[in-house]
């Protein structure tokens, strides 16, 4: 056997002797990196089952579920201000198996009423949880009660002004987003029509089609029903882009000559605050890529909702723009919370 064989056959077996050192050390480190999820997520609602948040939710749910190979589950948590769903997802393990879909209520509204009425809070829910991603935006809109003569923004006007001494309009309850909705319309029109606080949107729109109320702000998807049922009328949209199931019917933004108003909630995801960022990019990801989904975007337009992917970043952004506008709106206007 020549020299060159011996030498090529001991560096042969060197090697292989490395590699098996290699991949013993490396064996734990594999082993606890496993591929995720590995178990099931879940999702925490903080609305009852049936509601567009509990429809919006499950339609992600199983999308989330085929396209990672576990199972996605919805579980519902009612109370206000989604207290109980913050408090489990803030004291879950920060893994990424217990995550948040929530409106803005928490996260934007009650966080600009805190700060107005310069109100001690005990946590800070935009501190403690990760923002994942935005799933859809459903823009508020404006509703009128057949007993008020009028079809649209304009002739609403004249009437609320020429009626300013009884005019008036529902809410789902004070300090709801169609409190506040109703009061930056009131503040940017001059409106002065007085506030009557109902439990919810059926009660409110019940107002309205009783003509109890004159009008109100909704979120969309109660109206729509009894709109095309010809029971009230919805004249304008609240947000910043056209709705596919109410043809014909302007932005607000456009039929009051009020640029850039935008009255909008929206459905998204969040996680406890150290989740690794690698499962929150992979979220992300996910999320945009089924909301460019033709059959999601048919269904959240039989909903009245948009698909709006956007960064974990650019979600952040957006509450901090949100608090601000409603805490701005709130001090501007001195509105009584009571």
């Amino acid at each position: 056997m020549s020299r060159a064989t011996v030498m090529s056959a001991d560096l042969r077996r060197l090697l292989q002797s490395i590699f098996a050192v290699l991949a013993v050390a490396c064996a734990p480190a594999w082993a606890q990196a496993p591929a995720w999820p590995n178990k099931p997520v879940h999702l925490l609602v903080p609305f009852p089952a049936g509601g567009p948040t509990d429809v919006t939710a499950r339609i992600y749910a199983d999308k989330l579920a085929a396209r990672l190979n576990q199972p996605f589950v919805v579980e519902n948590k009612p109370g206000p201000n989604g207290i109980a769903v913050y408090n489990a997802v803030i004291a879950a393990p920060a893994d990424g198996n217990t995550l948040a879909f929530v409106t803005p209520g928490g996260q934007v509204l009650q966080p600009a009423i805190n700060a107005y009425l310069k109100k001690p809070v005990e946590q800070d829910v935009n501190k403690l949880l990760a923002p994942v991603g935005l799933l859809a935006e459903s823009p508020l809109v404006l509703v009128v009660s057949n007993k008020v003569p009028a079809n649209t923004v304009p002739e609403l006007l004249a009437w609320l002004k020429a009626n300013a001494a009884k005019a008036n309009y529902a809410s789902d309850g004070v300090g709801s987003s169609t409190h506040l909705a109703a009061e930056m319309f009131n503040d940017a029109l001059g409106i002065q029509a007085v506030h009557v606080p109902f439990k919810g949107t059926v009660d409110s729109m019940n107002a309205v089609m009783q003509g109890d109320a004159h009008f109100a702000f909704a979120g969309i998807l109660t109206p729509l029903a009894l709109h095309r049922a010809g029971k009230l009328k919805i004249i304008a949209i609240g947000g910043t882009s056209a709705v596919a199931s109410l043809p014909g019917v302007p932005l607000l933004a456009d039929a009051a000559n009020l640029p850039g108003f935008d009255v909008s909630s929206w459905f998204a995801l969040f996680a406890p605050k150290d989740t690794p960022p690698e499962r929150v990019a992979l979220l992300n990801a996910q999320l945009e890529a089924i909301a460019r989904q033709p059959d999601v975007i048919e269904k959240f337009a039989n909903l009245g909702l948009q698909p709006r992917p956007v960064s974990a970043a650019e979600l952040a952004q957006r509450i901090q723009r949100d608090v601000r506008k409603w805490n701005e709106l709130l001090v501007r206007t001195q509105l009584k919370l009571n």
